[in-house]
């Protein structure tokens, strides 16, 4: 299946987890350039010659350090809302409860 996201608008933190477990961490950064505010780059990690930013100053990692997550702890954070909509994007039924929901997005990343 694939994802729909629009890199000319800023990126929600589903779509940049999506973007850098497919290996488009660039994508990811640039978007956040391009968007960010007070030229301050939010704390994803993106392992580029071109970024040495230091996001040290981010209290908040667990928000933020989404590339370390695996497929099955992001499923796991996410509420039975989140899980709907992902399924919805993903044209899979979203009945059910959060154990059955969680089962049929693992299946479907």
């Amino acid at each position: 299946m694939s994802r729909e996201i629009d890199l000319y608008e800023p990126l929600s933190e589903m779509d940049k987890h999506y973007l850098i477990n497919r290996g488009m961490e660039n994508q990811v950064h640039e978007n956040e350039l391009r968007f960010s505010r007070s030229d301050h780059v939010t704390g994803i990690a993106v392992d580029s010659d071109a970024d040495n930013t230091d996001n040290s100053d981010n209290s908040d990692a667990d928000d933020n350090d989404v590339d370390a997550m695996s497929d099955e702890e992001w499923v796991d954070s996410l509420t039975v809302d989140e899980l709907r909509a992902e399924l919805k994007e993903r044209e899979q039924s979203t009945a059910g409860n959060k154990p059955e929901l969680q089962e049929r997005l693992l299946l479907a990343l």
